[in-house]
């Protein structure tokens, strides 16, 4: 298992130094954030996502069990980093504090 786990997150390293930041995003409110951890195993991304939309809230990447690879590329926008998850992307989200100075919220329960 030690083994998977170090191959993803090498995987995400490199996504992270090539792709991030490579996108600019239609920005469509004052209160943008990343969103991610939430697998949408059952549909709850769309549940979550639209309540953040009727709050205000820009969900502009949705790192999930379906996230797409533009999620990633535009990551570097948002004003908050919201993570279902904390060990889903850990990595990425340090460096976005790191690089893009985006503070992190954790959520999970």
């Amino acid at each position: 298992m030690q083994a998977v786990v170090f191959v993803f997150q090498r995987g995400l390293v490199h996504a992270f130094n090539q792709k991030v930041g490579t996108l600019e995003p239609e920005i469509t409110s004052d209160h943008v954030i990343n969103y991610v951890g939430e697998y949408n195993i059952q549909g709850d991304q769309e549940v979550m996502t639209g309540h953040l939309k009727r709050m205000g809230i820009q969900a502009l990447s949705t790192l999930t069990g379906n996230g797409s690879y533009d999620d990633l590329r535009r990551m570097h926008r948002a004003h908050l980093n919201v993570l279902e998850c904390a060990r889903s992307a850990e990595y990425i989200y340090d460096e976005l504090r790191a690089r893009y100075g985006i503070p992190r919220l954790d959520i999970d329960g």
